[in-house]
């Protein structure tokens, strides 16, 4: 639909876009604006004209925010006879939110400021005890996500005659989903897929130390992600396996079904419903594995006695010993060593 405004600016109800080429080829329309593309009416004005109004509808999200403008009509059902609303979509637009770059740049900023602090520069003042949080401070990040939200809004309100603003407010706990239970205590949230033990050694634990592609064993696996981050795959631990080199490389950014397009039987036996099937000892809660395999490599993992914090397989190699040098006399240019000389003849 097209935003049509009045004489004096003022928006009208939008038209569709043949009506509105109508309107320009019959000199009744001027163009205002084309992106989005909205006209003006010379010989109208808003007293005139009957406006049912129209709602914005926002539904916010972390990468980008969906925004779209809707009307609501009464249609008549001819079978029961009855009346109901009908919604229909007019204009939808899509944010994609710089949180990402908005991050980086503040990383950036730091570094220039603490290495301005540590080098061996003119002297600055420290000023920290000057940076105060105003009442209701927000992250840069989360500012812009906001801001721009409420500026797009605003410039809809301009081109549509709004009544009515819908934002989708919804939480959602994603651990307890995955457990299929509504709520959790706190120290369930601890009790996660990783509790007592790394990445690492949980994959290996998962897919039983082979690739998970060609099934090879016995030799070197790297982490690979199922769904690349290229396809906007995240680093969860769900989206983590085993690659062997030669694997790893071949499927490179492609997505796992075309990667294993050849082999359906590998691609079914990466689902964890058949794993449980085929390894019935592996219990499916996620706490109980995480326990189960804390234990057995408590068991057979020796632990040193100087171990890195957090690695048990790791130790911390002993610095060595700076043995100072003993300071002599240098020897001038040219210096040749006497011969003793001989003993007396007694």
């Amino acid at each position: 639909m097209v935003p049509v405004l009045d004489k004096r600016g003022r928006p009208l109800m939008p038209c569709h876009p043949a009506r509105a080429r109508e309107l320009l080829a019959k000199g009744r329309a001027v163009v205002v604006r084309y992106v989005p593309f909205a006209i003006r009416l010379k010989d109208r004005l808003i007293e005139e004209s009957t406006i049912a109004g129209v709602a914005v509808r926002v539904d916010p999200g972390s990468c980008g925010t969906g925004i779209v403008v809707t009307t609501d009509t009464e249609q008549l059902d001819h079978a029961t006879g009855r009346g109901h609303a009908a919604r229909r979509g007019l204009f939808a637009v899509e944010l994609i939110h710089r949180s990402a770059q908005i991050r980086d740049g503040m990383k950036r900023r730091a570094g220039y400021r603490r290495r301005r602090r540590s080098g061996n520069l003119r002297y600055r003042a420290p000023r920290f005890d000057n940076r105060r949080r105003p009442a209701g401070w927000l992250a840069p990040s989360l500012r812009h996500r906001v801001e721009g939200t409420i500026g797009q809004v605003g410039r809809l309100m301009k081109l549509f005659p709004v009544v009515e603003i819908h934002i989708e407010r919804n939480s959602f706990d994603t651990h307890a989903l995955s457990l299929g239970r509504e709520t959790l205590s706190a120290l369930e949230y601890r009790e996660g897929t990783l509790a007592g033990y790394e990445v690492r050694e949980y994959l290996l634990e998962k897919w039983h130390r082979t690739c998970s592609y060609c099934g090879a064993t016995g030799v070197p696996l790297q982490i690979d992600h199922i769904q690349p981050r290229a396809h906007g795959g995240s680093d969860r631990i769900s989206n983590l396996t085993l690659a062997c080199g030669p694997c790893n490389q071949a499927k490179s950014a492609r997505l796992v079904e075309d990667c294993l397009a050849e082999q359906p039987e590998r691609l079914f036996l990466r689902s964890d419903t058949y794993r449980r099937i085929r390894f019935p000892e592996a219990p499916s809660h996620p706490s109980q594995e995480a326990l189960r395999l804390h234990h057995r490599r408590s068991r057979t993992c020796s632990h040193p006695t100087r171990q890195v914090r957090g690695n048990p397989h790791r130790t911390r190699r002993r610095p060595r010993q700076r043995v100072p040098q003993h300071s002599r006399p240098r020897r001038p240019r040219g210096y040749q060593p006497q011969e003793p000389a001989p003993a007396p003849a007694g």
